[in-house]
């Protein structure tokens, strides 16, 4: 296994999500989230203001059936504390499954987040994979 997706060569990219807007804990105004997909460390994360304020961890599952991208086990997903309630893991989660349907993957889901996050999102279910 390697830390880089097989066949892209890519380093950092961000994902489909900056521009959402969320309202930090004791600020006034907006910011834009951006979420960025670190292929090489698993995860992808999100910053706010320059800062991080999430993350989001996988690991690749290499066994899959032939014709398939693969899958990614989502392992888990963290939320700076004073940024929980305002979007930030479910645009990680929205993120991930972006990335999946564009590299043709599967996401199974060990987070107990990411179980919930996917159940009310039945549009996510095309990258769906429950077998672990």
């Amino acid at each position: 296994m390697t830390d880089e997706q097989p066949g892209t060569g890519e380093g950092p990219r961000r994902a489909g999500l900056a521009g959402s807007a969320l309202v930090p804990a004791g600020r006034a105004g907006t910011q834009s989230l951006v979420v960025e997909h670190l292929p090489a460390e698993r995860r992808l994360v999100a910053g706010l203001g320059g800062e991080r304020v999430g993350v989001l961890r996988y690991e690749p599952d290499e066994v899959a059936a032939a014709g398939e991208g693969g899958r990614w086990l989502v392992l888990s997903t963290e939320t700076r504390p004073d940024q929980r309630g305002r979007g930030v893991a479910g645009a990680l989660v929205a993120a991930l499954v972006a990335e999946a349907r564009s590299g043709g993957r599967r996401v199974v889901p060990v987070c107990s987040y990411v179980v919930r996050w996917l159940e009310g999102h039945p549009d996510a279910a095309d990258v769906l994979d429950r077998r672990s």
